[in-house]
C-alpha cells in the first residue's frame, strides 16, 4: 500500500490541475468513474472524521461526490478541506505531512528507502 500523502487544498491546482465535479447520470456513472480511475485522474470527496476531504482514487464509503483532475495523481493522496493543525511542514524536504497519520515525514522516509 502506498504512503498516504496529505497536502493542503490550495496545492491541488499546482500539483494536479483544477478539479471538476463529475455530474453523472445513473446510466453513465460506472463508465465515467472507471475511465477516470484508469487515467488516475479520479478523486472522491468523502465525509471524513473532521469534515469533508478529497482523496485520490475511488472510494464508495462516505462518498459525497466524484471529481476529475487535469493531471494524474498517485494513490493515497488526501487533500484537507479545512486547515488541520496536524498538517505540519517537514524541516528537511519542505513537504506538509499529517502528524496524526505518521510519526515522521513520509516523503523523507520514501526517499531514504529508495535504492
Amino acid at each position: 500500500m502506498p504512503a498516504v500523502l496529505a497536502i493542503p487544498r490550495d496545492a491541488i491546482e499546482v500539483e494536479y490541475g483544477t478539479l471538476v465535479e463529475l455530474r453523472l447520470s445513473p446510466t453513465r456513472d460506472r463508465v465515467a468513474i472507471e475511465e477516470h480511475r484508469q487515467a488516475r485522474t479520479l478523486w472522491t470527496l468523502v465525509d471524513g472524521p473532521c469534515g469533508p476531504l478529497f482523496t485520490s482514487g475511488f472510494h464508495h464509503v462516505n462518498c459525497l461526490g466524484y471529481y476529475a483532475s487535469e493531471r494524474p495523481v498517485p494513490e493515497g493522496v488526501i487533500v484537507d478541506e479545512a486547515p488541520d493543525p496536524a498538517l505540519v511542514p517537514c524541516d528537511d524536504c519542505g513537504s506538509s505531512w499529517d502528524s496524526d497519520l505518521f510519526e515522521s515525514c513520509p516523503y523523507c522516509e520514501v526517499e531514504r528507502a529508495a535504492p
